[in-house]
């Protein structure tokens, strides 16, 4: 079944984008009803990682200010003919000064794509456990009807009707029925339990969430190019990898002050290696982006086939209904076609989930390249 991977990708998403510390909860009997919104702010609350970035910058922010005024004690001593074996001093000062900033201004960055992979990790675990749960009903039908079947193949056993494999594999069709039922049950458990984690909120406590989603064709507005134009020059992730050359390169031009810290060509190096990482970051994210637009128009046309698939199964089901009225078929014929529906509907519903994430992560494509 696809729950179990649904849960282990949900627990892989906590472990890249979150690490949480537990809150001040409700009364232990007390069900917590969690809507999308109140799980993305309690995600981005108890995330440690956002509160010790926070915490780096403050205090990165107050060496810069320490670094500054040495800079200018140090430029007044230069002014001396007598201190001019200072030019390393400085340029040690000017470096630190210049990382500074650079790694305050990454910082912020990170911080936002932090956020976004809160807002992703939760998309992922609400989409992912109604997904389960609607799963689970279906699967909790389909063994109902196994059971039925295999109850009926008893009978006709003994009445010489059935033979021992068909018997045999009727009863294999059930058992494997309520192992599925189980493992859904499980793996929906084990979902809710690692985004409890994830929110900070005790394991014990019972969990609702109150989510739905409805879904809409995806409309670009403009040409797949232009939006790629647009998303590289706003994700936070290539504005890190451009900020990083800008530092290699006003590095390069400290060489002025200093002698042994660096050597030039060291430098020069350091800035084509940023810069070949900012070529890199702006082709995946180009070559991630028109993935994830296809992946979309491949859903959307999937879903016009399931559509036609529903109709189809409504056909059968109306035509095993009237078999049933006039004693052509069984009820265990009319329910496995009742089934047929529910399934249809259900590849529907999972279309639609899918289809919601990849918009998400289409929409913020900073995030695109550990969505997989």
């Amino acid at each position: 079944m696809k729950f179990k991977s649904i849960a282990a990708a949900c627990m892989a998403f906590a472990v890249l984008f979150t690490s949480t510390a537990f809150a001040a909860q409700p009364a232990k009997d007390e069900k917590i009803v969690l809507t999308y919104d109140k799980a993305v702010e309690l995600a981005t609350k108890n995330n440690t990682k956002l509160s010790t970035l926070e915490e780096s910058i403050d205090y990165m922010e107050k060496n810069q200010e320490i670094t500054v005024e040495s800079m200018g004690s140090t430029a007044a001593m230069m002014s001396d003919p007598e201190t001019r074996t200072m030019t390393m001093q400085m340029g040690n000062l000017l470096t630190s000064a210049q990382t500074l900033e650079t790694n305050i201004q990454t910082s912020k960055y990170n911080e936002d794509l932090i956020k976004i992979g809160n807002e992703y990790l939760v998309k992922n675990y609400f989409n992912g456990i109604k997904l389960a749960e609607s799963g689970l009903e279906l699967a909790k039908k389909n063994a109902s009807i196994a059971q039925d079947k295999y109850n009926q193949d008893i009978v006709k056993s003994r009445l010489g009707m059935v033979s021992k494999n068909d018997l045999q594999t009727s009863k294999s069709a059930f058992d494997t029925s309520r192992n599925t039922v189980e493992q859904t049950e499980l793996a929906i458990e084990k979902t809710y339990d690692s985004m409890k984690t994830a929110l900070g909120i005790d394991t014990s406590k019972e969990v609702e969430i109150d989510y739905e989603i409805s879904y809409e064709p995806y409309e670009l507005g403009r040409s797949i190019e232009s939006y790629i134009t647009t998303s590289i020059s706003k994700a936070p992730s290539i504005k890190i990898a451009e900020a990083n050359l800008d530092l290699a390169k006003r590095l390069k031009n400290i060489s002025t002050y200093e002698t042994a810290v660096y050597s030039y060509l060291e430098k020069e190096n350091n800035v084509s290696s940023a810069s070949r990482n900012v070529k890199d970051a702006k082709d995946n994210m180009k070559t991630n982006i028109t993935n994830a637009y296809n992946d979309i128009k491949t859903l959307e046309t999937e879903r016009e086939s399931l559509e036609t698939a529903l109709k189809d199964a409504k056909t059968t089901y109306e035509t095993a209904k009237t078999n049933y009225a006039v004693g052509n078929v069984t009820s265990l014929t009319l329910k496995q076609a009742e089934l047929g529906v529910e399934n249809a509907e259900n590849n529907l519903v999972t279309n639609a989930y899918n289809h919601d994430l990849k918009v998400f992560a289409f929409n913020n494509p900073s995030i695109l390249g550990s969505s997989n």
